[in-house]
């Protein structure tokens, strides 16, 4: 600024060059800060506030930028820049629900977004979805689709934490292994459809015999079923199968191959019921009550036997 200005001129001046600030953060260009020489003390700190302001301004509209283009590591304006405040705080926002998404699709549905007003009302809708979902496709995966019941992957999964909660408790597990008398020939004479009726009925039975609700039943796979009962000893065991094996033979599923001869369709039961020790293996376990059942269809069928480990 020339030495002798009027102090009209030196407002011109200062004017101008806020216009010039002004210019150049609107069209992204180099800013040029305002350096006036020989002016009052008053000016020179004016000029000061102007630059600060311009430079505060571009760096916010620079930081903008990197948030619209979703870098999320730009550098923060630090916290002399008050301008700034607002992006800042919606910088930590986004940065905390990005890890809010990785932990979603970890599969931790228990996130809940409680900031940013619509879109967390979107995110927590999602989040409740995609856990429904999950458990849909879970119980799908672990379901018998003829029956309802576990399937025989839900049956691996339950009896291996059954076996070790009966170990570290010192409780009886019991395996029921349950197969249906006759099944083949009531299949075989009245076709697969009529045979998946009488597997769905059969398996409602079975289901509505076993009462407790820590106790599992699952379809093991063709016409064999089991049940797995927790903290019931031998006796007890036995009379639940005995329970199922009457809950099946009330059915009165008929196969009337021969008029002088009418077989029904009952339920043989192998079952094993054993406090583990700790080197008790759910393989032993299985086997014996295999054991029990094949006694029940070589003493006849419609019976109940059990096997001692």
């Amino acid at each position: 600024m020339p030495e002798s200005v009027e102090s009209q001129d030196v407002f011109e001046c200062v004017i101008q060059g806020l216009n010039d600030a002004a210019q150049n953060i609107l069209f992204n260009k180099p800013y040029i800060p305002l350096r006036s020489e020989n002016v009052s003390d008053g000016v020179k700190l004016l000029e000061s506030r102007i630059n600060m302001l311009a430079y505060n301004l571009k760096q916010l509209y620079e930081f903008l930028i990197e948030l619209s283009q979703g870098n999320l590591n730009v550098d923060i304006p630090p916290r002399t820049n008050y301008l700034a405040s607002g992006a800042k705080q919606l910088h930590a926002n986004l940065a905390h629900l990005t890890w809010q998404a990785q932990q979603i699709a970890e599969g931790d549905y228990s996130q809940n977004v409680d900031f940013m007003g619509e879109l967390a009302d979107s995110l927590n809708k999602m989040i409740v979805q995609l856990n429904d979902r999950e458990a849909t496709l879970k119980k799908n995966a672990n379901t018998d689709t003829l029956t309802g019941l576990n399937n025989r992957r839900a049956f691996n999964d339950h009896i291996t934490g059954a076996l070790h909660l009966a170990k570290r408790l010192g409780v009886y597990i019991s395996v029921h292994l349950i197969d249906i008398d006759y099944f083949k020939k009531y299949n075989d004479t009245y076709g697969h459809l009529q045979g998946d009726v009488c597997l769905a009925e059969v398996a409602a039975a079975i289901s509505s015999s076993v009462t407790r609700s820590n106790d599992f039943v699952a379809r093991y796979g063709g016409e064999e079923f089991v049940v797995i009962t927790m903290d019931a000893n031998e006796e007890s065991s036995l009379t639940l199968g005995e329970k199922i094996r009457l809950a099946v033979g009330d059915l009165d599923i008929t196969l009337k191959e021969d008029p002088r001869k009418n077989t029904k369709v009952t339920a043989s039961i192998g079952i094993c019921s054993v406090i583990p020790k700790t080197d008790t293996t759910v393989d032993e376990i299985l086997k014996a009550a295999d054991v029990a059942l094949y006694r029940s269809k070589s003493l006849g069928r419609n019976r109940v036997t059990k096997e001692k480990l």
